[in-house]
């Protein structure tokens, strides 16, 4: 320990040059420190007139850990020394300490997740292992896959400071499916290996409607050969932060689809898609698209007819009888005929 005196300006006091120091410490002090820190008191030494005052200050060393016994000393210019009365000094190791930034509040919408980052700062050297824990109102906390409950985990539940940097971990928040709209308040609390130690902040989760397929048009219920078409997604609520990533699926090779997935932006409810229908068909078929989100399909079907090659005309007296090139009996096909006459040769 190394313990360094100073004297308040005795030339003020020219009366006073002498036992500067017969007065008595009068309390005992605790100074904590940690590993290669120092904490400093101010000791007050005074005289019984009260009118000198020295200062005693005090630079703890780790290696002085424990209970000493102290004394101050003081001299006056011809070397006379008196010491005060003595005085316990306990000096105890610092366990520092830890904080908690509040991670960001989250919106989710039912059946959805998100996450927010949660860090933690040592104080005062603090070394050791912070356990994490999230508590709520009663019955809005409940285990994964519970769809009238929120859920939380963490990347890591138990997050180890090292006395200097900061570190964090990941928070994931789960909305059920049927969880009812609303704000909800959590609670997050770090507790310390010895349990003496607990901090907590809040987080707020907003939970907003579920989001879920509606219904799917189609802009032809059926073509005959070659066709681009559009098809248009609806959802009941609007698509949450992040939007709405659908599915898409064709059960029939002759319908092919602009992409396989199509995306319904945050807070809209509609999006479209294109696909295309190859005019190389025999024979009529049927087929079925269909879009898939949160585990809800739905679907529109669209009937495909051969594309028209005419190969003869029978004409009666009240109607044209078409021949599809492939087959040999007539076959009924809807639509338009237009009909060109050419002068004759």
């Amino acid at each position: 320990m190394v313990f360094v005196v100073g004297v308040e300006d005795l030339a003020a006091h020219p009366s006073e040059r002498g036992c500067v120091a017969c007065g008595i410490i009068s309390e005992s002090v605790v100074v904590g420190i940690g590993p290669n820190t120092s904490r400093r008191r101010e000791l007050i030494l005074r005289k019984l007139t009260a009118t000198v005052v020295v200062v005693l200050l005090l630079a703890a060393e780790a290696s002085g850990i424990g209970s000493q016994r102290l004394q101050a000393q003081a001299y006056d210019d011809m070397w006379q020394y008196t010491n005060s009365d003595p005085v316990t000094l306990t000096i105890t190791a610092v366990t520092g300490d830890f904080g908690i930034t509040p991670p960001a509040d989250l919106t989710l919408s039912a059946g959805n997740s998100g996450q927010s980052s949660v860090q933690l700062t040592p104080t005062d050297g603090f070394v050791g292992a912070v356990h994490l824990t999230v508590t709520g109102a009663a019955g809005i906390l409940g285990p994964p896959g519970d769809p009238t409950k929120i859920s939380a985990s963490f990347d890591s539940a138990t997050v180890n400071l090292d006395s200097t940097n900061t570190a964090s971990t990941t928070l994931t928040l789960t909305a059920g499916a049927q969880v009812p709209p609303g704000t909800y308040s959590l609670q997050l609390t770090g507790t310390d290996n010895s349990g003496t130690k607990v901090h907590f902040v809040l987080v707020n989760v907003t939970v907003t409607p579920n989001s879920s397929l509606f219904s799917m048009t189609l802009d032809k219920t059926s073509v005959v050969g070659t066709y681009a078409g559009v098809g248009s997604i609806w959802l009941n609520n609007p698509a949450p932060i992040g939007g709405a990533l659908i599915q898409l699926a064709s059960d029939n090779l002759s319908v092919q689809l602009s992409a396989n997935t199509v995306k319904v932006d945050a807070g809209k409810s509609y999006t479209t898609f294109q696909y295309m229908v190859d005019g190389g068909l025999q024979n009529t078929a049927v087929a079925t698209i269909s879009a898939t989100y949160n585990q809800v399909t739905v679907s529109a079907t669209l009937q495909l007819y051969p594309a028209i090659h005419l190969t003869a005309i029978a004409t009666g007296h009240s109607k044209i009888t078409l021949y599809h090139k492939s087959r040999k009996a007539p076959q009924f096909i809807a639509g338009d005929i237009r009909l060109r006459a050419f002068p004759k040769a």
